[in-house]
């Protein structure tokens, strides 16, 4: 008789633990039918909408998503360069920074970079926001990005190109030929000529040292 109490027993415990599971899981997926309809219902698909802002709205944010206007997370260098890069340099230092105090407005101006630290054979893209578009954005959100030159090329800063190691400019001169970065959205040229038409972040584009008015915003 106990042994039939206690079978009995064990019979309600199995069935209270399945339908206590079950209203979880149901529960669950009610709220997600119930985000997914509200999503729906607040923004009913539209075909002057962009399929990227449409899926947005009606999936909501992509796992990995950052905010903009928010200075993003410098990944270790391993993870910025190929998966394969150890066989053209398999020893690399992460030194190279393209934002920090140690820069007047915080950032180092856009540009391309030669690795010193990494014997030129990988450069940085620096992509400063503010630089580019300062309406925009009022903190030094910068974006760095690393590349690694071909096998027996190097990063040679005067023209921003991998070469040969034998035809490049020298590593240990890259630092004093950062400063040709300083020379996009200019009218400049290394010689000190003036080519062009200079495009301005402020909108206001000049031509042989003269304002032109009535031009788009570049900002």
């Amino acid at each position: 008789m106990a042994s039939k109490h206690l079978m009995a027993l064990a019979v309600l415990a199995v069935m209270l633990s399945c339908t206590s599971s079950a209203p979880q899981s149901a529960y669950k997926a009610r709220q997600q039918r119930q985000f997914s309809n509200n999503l729906q219902q607040a923004f009913p698909r539209q075909t002057n909408v962009p399929r990227p802002v449409s899926n947005f709205l009606r999936n909501g944010v992509p796992s990995g998503a950052q905010l903009i206007n928010v200075q993003p997370l410098l990944p270790a260098i391993s993870a910025r360069l190929p998966d394969n890069y150890t066989l053209i340099r398999p020893n690399t230092v992460d030194t190279f920074r393209c934002s920090g105090d140690e820069f007047p407005n915080g950032y180092r101006n856009y540009g391309y970079y030669a690795d010193v630290d990494n014997e030129c054979q990988i450069f940085h893209v620096c992509l400063p926001l503010q630089q580019l578009y300062p309406g925009n954005f009022t903190n030094a959100i910068t974006y760095q990005f690393s590349f690694i030159c071909p096998a027996y090329t190097i990063f040679t800063q005067d023209a921003l190109v991998c070469a040969w190691s034998t035809e490049a400019v020298p590593c240990e001169y890259a630092e004093q030929l950062y400063s040709v970065n300083d020379y996009f959205f200019s009218d400049k040229g290394l010689d000190g000529e003036s080519y062009g038409k200079k495009v301005s972040f402020s909108g206001t584009e000049t031509r042989n040292g003269r304002s032109l008015s009535g031009l788009p915003d570049m900002g």
